[in-house]
């Protein structure tokens, strides 16, 4: 009987399927991680995907990103049967969920109003999951969900030295104009009206939907590279309703930035999703430190990111996860 040798074996398939942006940066990690023994592609949610029948038949691991089980949308239903038929071209394939955020949030609040499909939310529960923080781990386990942390991470997390603080203070925040209560544009809109001596820099939207513009918030929109803003900020601010780990508060500690966040990060402020009076107390409070020149940069936040979150380290695991899963098959 011939004996296939280590390296004659051929790399173990990943499908991503899912929410874009996050399939793409798991594709991108994976792929460029340096490693022959794992291959990931994206399958298109379009025409497109029946050009990839033939990868999908011979992969060995299918991992569903961000798009939840049993959701009573339309979205849901038509996903679910995209999942299903994955399911039928390939039985022997693993099958992992990754849940990156509001997918958990919008499964609770389904599985309390009993709108939650629950063939297919039963179905899902028998297979492997991934979650994209400690937290959400946690409140998946409330739904009857056991999931492992593993964090989607990005290279730019990679930071040399830290920066100094500018010298002008500066309050810095992503709010999309479709989402901005989600992201707190109201409490921030309320900070910057009660401090106007301070500056807002908000990154991912024009504004629309401000009703009357302050002459301290500027409004950059979508924005494809984030070191400049990060170097010329003080402090970011990321209060929103639900998240996983928030890139862009990784992103601002790994430039030793002050981070107030409305989750549990260490070496972040917690003020709570819509607490303005908590955003303005603790803006106020690194203001008048930078003001009287004891404000330094948040070195533990960065050795923390370098620690916790290097890129190389975090992909190696999860790369170390699928093959596993793959020889367990």
């Amino acid at each position: 009987m011939k004996t296939e040798s280590p390296n004659s074996r051929r790399a173990v398939s990943v499908c991503l399927v899912g929410q874009h942006p996050w399939a793409t940066k798991l594709k991108e990690s994976l792929n460029q991680s340096g490693r022959s023994d794992v291959h990931a592609f994206v399958l298109p949610l379009s025409r497109q995907g029946l050009l990839f029948l033939e990868q999908v038949r011979s992969a060995d691991i299918f991992v569903r990103v961000g798009f939840r089980p049993g959701a009573p949308t339309w979205r849901g239903r038509v996903f679910d049967a995209v999942w299903s038929m994955l399911r039928r071209l390939n039985p022997d394939a693993v099958r992992v969920f990754y849940w990156v955020g509001t997918d958990v949030l919008s499964t609770t609040q389904d599985l309390k109003d009993g709108t939650l499909r629950q063939r297919s939310y039963v179905q899902a529960r028998k297979d492997h999951h991934l979650a994209d923080a400690t937290w959400l781990v946690d409140e998946l386990e409330e739904i009857g969900i056991k999931a492992l942390p593993k964090t989607i991470t990005i290279p730019e997390l990679q930071g040399g030295d830290t920066p100094d603080l500018p010298s002008v203070f500066s309050v810095l925040s992503y709010v999309p104009d479709t989402r901005h209560i989600f992201y707190g544009g109201n409490t921030i809109y309320e900070a910057a009206r009660r401090l106007p001596e301070i500056r807002f820099d908000i990154v991912g939207g024009s504004g629309v939907w401000v009703s009357k513009p302050l002459p301290n918030v500027v409004f950059h929109g979508w924005q494809r590279d984030m070191k400049s803003f990060y170097r010329n900020a003080t402090v970011l601010v990321r209060l929103v309703r639900h998240d996983g780990t928030g890139l862009t508060a990784l992103e601002a500690l790994g430039f030793g930035r002050h981070v107030i966040y409305s989750h549990p990060l260490p070496h972040c402020i917690r003020v709570g999703w819509g607490d303005s009076g908590g955003l303005v107390e603790k803006l106020t409070e690194l203001f008048r430190l930078h003001q009287s020149g004891l404000l330094r940069p948040n070195l533990p936040g960065s050795a923390y990111v370098q620690k916790n979150f290097n890129h190389q380290i975090c992909t190696e695991d999860l790369i170390s996860y699928l093959l596993q899963l793959s020889a367990g098959r």
